[in-house]
């Protein structure tokens, strides 16, 4: 296993002392605000135009796949959390802000996620 040299790497503008300089403006210096305020305003944030593709699995299930095309050559592909689905806050956030990059995005639905029962035992 090689390791990189300590001189290789270059740290620039990210020293303790400008790290330590930032302050979040007030009310996002409490984690819990920061936690609802992101929940409820992306919730604000209108469901992308997806188009569903259903994929076919091995062991005669499927999982779903929604793209949210804005024609670009590339694409984010976003795997949701426990319990979440396409729709789900963040994921909103998510295809917005690649949709700003210039890029497609693909939210995975997995099994029983998403409105949909799994066809096969889980």
């Amino acid at each position: 296993m090689s390791t990189i040299p300590a001189s290789a790497i270059h740290l620039k503008n990210n020293t303790p002392s400008t790290i330590q300089q930032y302050r979040p403006f007030w009310p996002f210096r409490n984690g819990t605000f920061n936690t609802v305020f992101t929940n409820v305003y992306r919730w604000l944030i209108p469901l992308p135009p997806y188009q569903r593709y259903l994929v076919p699995t091995p062991d005669d299930d499927v999982l779903a796949l929604y793209v949210a095309s804005i024609g670009s050559p590339y694409a984010l592909i976003m795997v949701h959390g426990l319990e979440g689905d396409s729709g789900s806050s963040y994921n909103r956030g998510m295809v917005r802000a690649a949709h700003q990059k210039g890029y497609d995005a693909l939210c995975l639905n997995l099994r029983g996620c998403g409105g949909g029962l799994p066809l096969q035992p889980v």
